[in-house]
């Protein structure tokens, strides 16, 4: 026959103390600030990616107009709506970022150059940031960081 013993269980030594507590918190907390600035700062730069990879592809796009027509669109778009119109812009490209940045393009030399521009919106958390390339594959960024563009 098997005897089941009972142990006597002490209630008062279950769970944590306010101490442990407090340290698991404050442990947490310096960890948030330390975590913090570094995940914004590369939600910033992923975002500063995508808006070059953006200006990139716009710059097929100019390309391919230049393939078929021997001069690069005469037309100034001074708005990421007039680049997508499907009427006179192009159609084709569709930009990733349209909420943080704004794409215009600017004819150079009669048409024989460009100019295309993402500007960061002054709602965004990269308000003042500039991204640029031309037809000559020159690229600028102007206050974004350490970017390499």
């Amino acid at each position: 026959m098997m005897k089941l013993s009972s142990k006597r269980i002490n209630f008062s030594q279950i769970g944590f103390t306010l101490i442990e507590l407090m340290f698991v918190v404050v442990i947490l907390a310096i960890l948030t600030a330390i975590a913090m600035p570094s995940y914004a700062n590369y939600i910033k730069r992923a975002n500063i990616k995508a808006a070059q990879s953006d200006l990139v592809a716009l710059g097929l796009v100019y390309e391919n107009f230049y393939q078929r027509n021997l001069s690069y669109p005469s037309v100034n778009f001074v708005s990421t709506s007039a680049l997508m119109d499907s009427n006179t812009g192009f159609p084709q490209w569709a930009p990733s970022k349209t909420d943080i940045f704004e794409f215009s393009s600017n004819s150079t030399r009669s048409g024989k150059g460009y100019t295309l521009t993402a500007t960061a919106k002054n709602d965004s958390n990269l308000s003042g940031c500039s991204l640029s390339i031309n037809e000559k594959n020159i690229r600028t960024a102007n206050n974004c960081g350490n970017v390499t563009w």
